[in-house]
């Protein structure tokens, strides 16, 4: 084979080539489509507003001097005559009370790790799977800054870890760590003192630490007689100091919850009847409360601002430490395959899809279960002719039938 020949086989060879790359270049921009991916959404139809908790609240005063230590936490009953707090002359008369008793607990506990009757009849690997579970709990009590359990739970994971040395005949007595303690404890008996006071609560109810300077402004028998002018005061109205509280009494755990909102929100149209029950979430909170309608009256005469009065009788941390929260009431809510309005089509009256895997085409149906502005919500199915998550939607490029 000459040289020519070879030339004219090379020139050929490369146009062939040449040609096979435009081809195929030429078909990947005409084929270019716009896709979304199929993915799984959620959608809550909720009504939001500004709520105010309404209570009937008693101011704790003392104005003595002295330091307190709090005999109740937030949320605890409190009965008439019982008593809030004792008054020390200095902090350092109750750290030595609290060190007594945090001493006796750990006198206790190794009392009782070695009392014969503890340890009889308990199974080793039983007793390290609760050493494991109480040091799991208090690593979760330490990240989630739930200090107030830390102390139980620590207590308990060393009680366990003394019998546990009981067991495995590492320690057998305590006889020397419990003299060491007592030694401590008169120590610091010696240089407690009693105190030299007591704050009573005048009433009975449930005990609130914080005050937020809007106690007294409104009660409970004041919500039926709220008027726009009054009801807008309570909601911009700045909080007042009261001198020398260090507390307050809540009557009983019910209360309620006012808002102002406008006449075109979906709760008038609900038309939201007495006693109706609703999911409530605050912004502060993951938590869902449950909750009634006590009223939803107009409060102008254009009827254009509406009150909105719930029943809440529940009582916690949460619900205690905000006077105003943004309140959302849930309604309902969707879960569904995500799919824009745009690239439903019809096939033999059927609603749905087109989806692509790398050439091929595939009309697959949906089911529609809630319908946005420019998207709908489809059901899951294990139907293979059923959209599925993750199918690549063809938003366009097929044409499509009206239906």
């Amino acid at each position: 084979m000459n040289s020519v020949t070879i030339k004219v086989m090379a020139v050929v060879l490369s146009a062939f080539v040449l040609l096979m790359v435009g081809s195929q270049l030429v078909y990947s921009l005409r084929d270019s489509r716009d896709t979304e991916e199929a993915i799984l959404y959620t959608v809550d139809e909720n009504e939001s507003f500004k709520g105010m908790f309404v209570r009937d609240e008693k101011v704790i005063e003392y104005s003595n001097k002295g330091v307190l230590e709090f005999n109740c936490t937030d949320a605890s009953k409190l009965s008439e005559n019982s008593v809030i707090a004792n008054v020390y002359e200095n902090e350092d008369q109750i750290y030595c009370k609290k060190q007594v008793e945090k001493l006796t607990s750990l006198k206790e506990d190794y009392e009782k790790a070695q009392n014969p009757g503890t340890s009889n009849g308990v199974q080793t690997e039983v007793l390290r799977d609760r050493i494991s579970q109480q040091y799991m709990s208090l690593v979760r009590d330490c990240d989630g800054g739930d200090y107030n359990s830390v102390y139980d739970t620590r207590k308990e994971l060393m009680y366990l870890l003394n019998v546990n040395n009981i067991l495995t005949r590492n320690t057998v007595d305590f006889s020397k760590e419990i003299a060491d303690l007592d030694k401590q404890i008169a120590d610091y008996q010696s240089k407690c003192a009693e105190p030299v006071d007591r704050v009573i609560a005048n009433g009975s109810g449930y005990f609130a630490s914080k005050l937020d300077g809007y106690e007294g402004m409104v009660s409970l028998k004041d919500i039926d007689n709220l008027t726009y002018e009054r009801a807008s005061a309570l909601f911009s109205a700045e909080p007042k100091t009261v001198d020398d509280a260090i507390g307050k009494i809540i009557d009983g755990y019910d209360a309620k919850l006012i808002g102002i909102i406008d006449k075109t929100t979906k709760l008038i149209e609900l038309n939201l009847m007495t006693s109706n029950s609703l999911s409530v979430r605050f912004s502060s909170s993951d938590r869902v409360y449950n909750m009634s309608v006590d009223s939803i009256r107009p409060l102008n005469e254009d009827e254009s601002k509406y009150l909105i009065v719930l029943n809440c009788s529940q009582l916690d941390k949460t619900l205690l430490q905000n006077r105003f929260e943004n309140v959302e009431l849930i309604f309902d809510e969707y879960t569904g395959i995500k799919v824009p309005r745009d690239a439903i089509s019809f096939k033999d009256n059927v609603k749905g899809v087109y989806t692509i895997l790398g050439q091929e085409i595939t009309f697959k149906k949906i089911d529609v279960v809630y319908e946005g502005d420019d998207y709908v919500l489809t059901s899951t199915s294990t139907d293979k002719d059923h959209l599925e998550l993750y199918d690549q939607i063809l938003v366009e490029g097929v044409e499509k039938d009206d239906g």
